[in-house]
């Protein structure tokens, strides 16, 4: 497994993934994603790190 081709399906099923991430990034945003579920997500403010760093 290299780094371009390290994650299957299920890992590209979650709202904050996009091609060419990291397994590195994939945790940090994976880690953003659960630490804000309750006051980002459920209230549909969430915006994946990656995205942020865009605007």
């Amino acid at each position: 497994m290299n780094k371009t081709n390290w994650a299957n399906h299920n890992v590209k099923e979650v709202p904050y993934w996009r091609e060419g991430m990291t397994p590195e990034e994939y945790l940090k945003e994976e880690e953003y994603y659960a630490e804000h579920f309750e006051d980002l997500v459920q209230t549909g403010k969430y915006k994946p790190l990656w995205q942020q760093k865009n605007n």
